[in-house]
């Protein structure tokens, strides 16, 4: 979690978020990084929605998006649901361009969340104001 003494979303270039015609390959994305009944991806009409909504953000390269972050906007909560690059890009910085965009998009709302993998993110996110705050999420499978 991390707040602010402010509550407004900033304003950012048109080309950085996602359209209704990148979902198919955000949500293929999202197959090859997650575990598709652990991690709670959403349908691709979800995403759908949520490009309408202004929730993803991404960068493109080569012809391809080489990153993108999901998120949910509220009126007073920013909550960083996934944040997905490509391996090819990682080396290159990709994810941290788009991270840059999604900090100056919500960089003052009011409280933004972010979830994480304790032991691959936390000290990487706190680095970037961001503080654990005990929340503990499990999620069961009942796997037949």
């Amino acid at each position: 979690t991390r707040f602010s003494k402010n509550n407004f979303y900033g304003e950012i270039e048109p080309q950085w978020y996602a359209s209704k015609n990148d979902c198919e390959e955000i949500y293929q994305m999202l197959r090859d990084t997650f575990d598709i009944r652990c991690d709670q991806i959403p349908d691709l009409e979800e995403l759908r929605e949520r490009a309408d909504n202004r929730e993803i953000l991404k960068i493109n390269a080569d012809g391809k998006i080489a990153s993108a972050i999901i998120f949910h906007r509220k009126p007073s909560i920013a909550e960083w649901v996934f944040w997905l690059t490509r391996p090819e890009y990682r080396a290159k910085f990709y994810g941290m361009y788009v991270r840059e965009i999604y900090l100056q998009l919500t960089g003052n709302v009011r409280r933004q969340i972010i979830y994480v993998r304790e032991q691959k993110m936390k000290l990487f996110n706190e680095s970037f104001g961001f503080i654990a705050d005990g929340f503990e999420n499990r999620v069961f499978v009942l796997d037949n």
